[in-house]
């Protein structure tokens, strides 16, 4: 990252190298290498700690599930993840260590994944930020049963995904990004979004985008940590970035019919269009 780009607010950077950049849809791996340091490496502000605290406290259930008989994966991946934190001067619970504890130090959410004969399971997570899904639902499933509500999802990624569990070496850290158009930007949203007023253009300042920045990482023992930090931007911010209007545009025009479908396209599609052309002729004309 370059000092310029440092200087730049996280609203400002995320519009200049949007998800979609280039128009990038979304059924792909996408994964990307990154450094090391940034890897867990925004920290967490009180607000989002206090938040995830209340959810700790008040619908665990929901934010929190373990598969019994991988106490000590957890507390070695939990481990690790403190040692980590506390060598860039973190404060980090002590062992034993646990995603909850964890997930109260960091930003963003932890999932943990173990080998199994039929692929990586999710056998224990922190959730407090989730698109579209309910962990209950989820845990103990491996990734084909993970991705299953998601027409299309697992024929585009399924067996690209576990040869990149199978492979994925240890030390190294690799990053994809995702996004969906929201109607508010509340963090905790595990039920499907509910489309009651009509979309036009002139609502569409008032969506939100929310982005899921993704990150895998082998951690001991021969588990694979899953982490997802969550950003929720006003659609409205758009219109000062033709370019990531455009790049948006020519997204949906890729996407496939399984990817319009998640992406909740039949909702708010057409108004979207609109506003981007608008967008973008404002653009041209000025």
């Amino acid at each position: 990252m370059t000092e310029q780009t440092e200087s730049l607010t996280p609203e400002e950077r995320f519009w200049r190298d949007p998800p979609w950049r280039g128009g990038r849809t979304q059924f792909r791996l996408g994964l990307s290498q990154i450094a090391e340091d940034e890897w867990l490496d925004a920290p967490i502000d009180e607000g989002e700690r206090a938040r995830k605290r209340r959810l700790l406290e008040t619908r665990r259930d929901a934010v929190v599930r373990r598969v019994p008989g991988f106490e000590a994966l957890e507390a070695a991946a939990a481990g690790f993840v403190a040692g980590v934190l506390r060598g860039r001067g973190v404060p980090a619970p002590e062992a034993p260590a646990t995603l909850e504890a964890l997930a109260l130090t960091v930003p963003d959410d932890l999932c943990l994944l173990a080998p199994s004969a039929e692929g990586h399971r999710l056998v224990a997570a922190c959730l407090c930020a989730p698109s579209y899904w309910r962990l209950g639902e989820k845990i103990g499933k491996t990734m084909p049963g993970v991705h299953g509500p998601v027409p299309g999802l697992n024929d585009a990624v399924g067996d690209m995904l576990q040869r990149f569990f199978d492979n994925l070496p240890a030390g190294r850290v690799f990053r994809r990004r995702n996004f969906l158009i929201h109607q508010s930007d509340e963090p905790f949203h595990p039920e499907d979004e509910r489309w009651e007023l009509p979309v036009t253009p002139a609502r569409c300042p008032s969506l939100f985008v929310r982005s899921e920045t993704q990150t895998l990482r082998r951690v001991p023992d021969d588990g694979v940590l899953f982490t997802i930090r969550v950003q929720s931007l006003a659609l409205g911010g758009i219109a000062r970035h033709p370019q990531a209007a455009a790049d948006l545009l020519a997204a949906m025009d890729r996407m496939s019919d399984n990817e319009r479908r998640a992406f909740g396209a039949a909702h708010h599609g057409v108004a979207l269009r609109q506003y981007l052309t608008s967008i973008i002729n404002a653009d041209a004309d000025s």
